[in-house]
C-alpha cells in the first residue's frame, strides 16, 4: 500500500491539473500573451509533477504485488487527466504561434510600405 502522504500528494497535484486544464479557455480568450506563456508553464509543471508522483506510487503497488490490472486501471484514470493537460498545453501553444505569424505577417506588410 502507497504511503497516504503520497497519494494525498497525488490527488492534490490532481486537483490543481484539473484547475488549471478548467482556466484554460478563459486564459485564451482574454488573450494576453504572457498570462498564456505562465499557463502552458504551470501546466507542464504540474503534469510533471503528477508524473512523478505517479510513477512513485506505481512502483510501490508493484513491489507491494498488486495485479497489473489494478495497476493498469488506477494508471488509466490518471493518464486521462494528463492528456486533457497535453491537450490544454497544445491549445495554448497554438495561440502563440498563430499570434507569433501574425506578427510576423504585419511586419513584412509594413516592411514592404516602406520600400514602395
Amino acid at each position: 500500500m502507497p504511503p497516504k502522504l503520497e497519494v494525498t500528494a497525488l490527488e492534490t497535484k490532481i486537483t490543481q491539473l484539473k484547475r488549471a486544464i478548467g482556466k484554460t479557455e478563459t486564459i485564451v480568450n482574454n488573450g494576453k500573451e504572457q498570462a498564456i506563456v505562465r499557463h502552458v508553464d504551470t501546466i507542464k509543471e504540474t503534469l510533471s509533477e503528477v508524473n512523478k508522483l505517479r510513477r512513485e506510487i506505481e512502483a510501490t503497488k508493484i513491489s507491494d504485488g498488486v495485479n497489473d490490472d489494478e495497476i493498469d486501471e488506477w494508471n488509466s484514470e490518471i493518464e486521462s487527466v494528463m492528456e486533457s493537460g497535453d491537450e490544454a498545453i497544445e491549445k495554448l501553444q497554438e495561440w502563440l504561434k498563430t499570434k507569433e505569424s501574425r506578427l510576423e505577417e504585419i511586419q513584412q506588410e509594413q516592411k514592404a510600405e516602406r520600400e514602395k
